[in-house]
């Protein structure tokens, strides 16, 4: 009877044990031990994956300069940011310039050579021009003479003049080394304008917009380079 007792109690305790067993363990109801078992049996064992840094890559050319695109772009733009703002400064229009023409000849020299002396032969130019009629710009107020004087300086041709100071006159004694009496008693510098003969001294007349100015050298007092002047 004893040995029964102490069996029901064994019996008793191993369920009691079995009990607890299963009451801690992770089982889920309505899942018997057996199959828990076979779960873990045949679940995959965990991957573990660590991140693995590749290699370093040089970056191929053409994406780097991709990649410095944007920021010559950039500097570009802050460059062009810091420098400072023209404005566009339109010139005022500029007027109609005033002009006119000149011309310096000698040919009646050639015409008369005889009477030239003979060292200043081999300076005269075989057309007898020494300045071809050229057009200029006119100055404001300038004389016949001022014209004169400047384009002979600019064109390096000889040219002597008398100045009187008191009456602001200029007497023009010799251009091109051709001097008056070079070619005779009646030979010298004449200058007319627009066909006409100065009744002033060159300093005297005012140019006017499209005049035109003729310096010629007379052998005959005029009458070989304007009849009409030696008449009057």
């Amino acid at each position: 009877m004893k040995n029964r007792t102490k069996i029901i109690v064994g019996i008793i305790i191993a369920i009691s044990l079995i009990a607890a067993f299963f009451a801690n363990s992770e089982v889920p109801q309505n899942q018997s031990f057996d199959e828990v078992q076979i779960e873990e049996t045949v679940k995959e064992p965990e991957l573990i994956t660590e991140d693995i840094e590749e290699p370093s890559k040089e970056t191929p050319a053409l994406e780097q300069k991709e990649q410095e695109k944007p920021k010559k772009t950039e500097e570009a733009a802050k460059q062009k940011e810091a420098e400072p703002v023209i404005e566009e400064i339109l010139e005022p229009e500029k007027k109609d310039e005033l002009t006119c023409t000149m011309s310096v000849r000698c040919d009646t020299i050639i015409k008369n050579i005889a009477l030239l002396d003979v060292e200043k032969r081999e300076l005269l130019p075989p057309n007898g021009v020494i300045y071809p009629e050229q057009t200029r710009v006119l100055f404001e107020g300038e004389s016949v003479f001022d014209l004169l004087l400047r384009e002979t300086k600019k064109n390096n041709i000889h040219m002597e003049f008398v100045k009187t100071p008191v009456y602001n006159s200029a007497y023009v004694e010799g251009i091109g080394n051709f001097y008056e009496f070079d070619c005779g008693d009646l030979s010298g510098w004449m200058c007319k304008v627009n066909g006409q003969f100065l009744k002033c001294g060159p300093s005297d007349y005012i140019l006017k917009d499209k005049d035109k100015v003729e310096w010629v050298y007379t052998c005959d007092l005029g009458k070989d380079v304007g009849e009409q002047y030696a008449k009057e």
